[in-house]
């Protein structure tokens, strides 16, 4: 197989996996599913204390903007409240509802499900070894992309070090 085609066949996968939605069985979105995941990690580590929105953008990398319509959707559907941040009352603080804890549950049972008919089909030795190569070119994007950056950075210096 020649290179362009590897790396033809390489984008088509990355693609299929971005595009897989976990959240499905609940009737959330990709992005709405990553909210509530995190959400409900940060609960667990902070029992009733809920998050602010600047914060839970970072925690999920998300912008500001792209957050607050996923957080309306999410309260549309029962999901999430707004409390009175309790340390400051200018701010409001979010939080899961009930109904949403319920959804998560469900939804870990049938990835449960899900992922026990994965290990049927493929194996676990098969498994482990695909995450192994899995985070192996994780580690290598991520480094290819660091010295890309640097290279970028030194360029940009180099480029106003010639203009000056």
């Amino acid at each position: 197989m020649e290179l362009r085609e590897i790396e033809r066949e390489f984008a088509h996968t990355m693609h299929r996996f971005g595009k897989m939605n976990l959240g499905h069985f609940m009737e959330v979105s990709r992005g709405e599913f990553w909210v509530l995941a995190s959400l409900e990690r940060y609960e667990e580590k902070h029992p009733g204390e809920g998050i602010q929105a600047a914060k839970l953008a970072k925690l999920v990398d998300a912008s500001p903007q792209g957050l607050s319509r996923t957080l309306r959707n999410l309260e549309g559907k029962g999901f999430l409240e707004r409390r009175t941040d309790t340390r400051d009352r200018r701010n409001a603080c979010i939080c899961l509802t009930k109904e949403a804890h319920r959804i998560m549950e469900e939804g870990k049972e049938q990835m449960k499900r899900l992922f026990a008919e994965v290990v049927e089909e493929m194996g676990e030795d098969r498994l482990r070894e695909l995450m192994s190569h899995l985070n192996r070119l994780m580690d290598v994007i991520q480094s290819v992309g660091e010295r890309e950056e640097e290279r970028r950075k030194a360029c940009g210096k180099k480029d106003r070090k010639e203009g000056e």
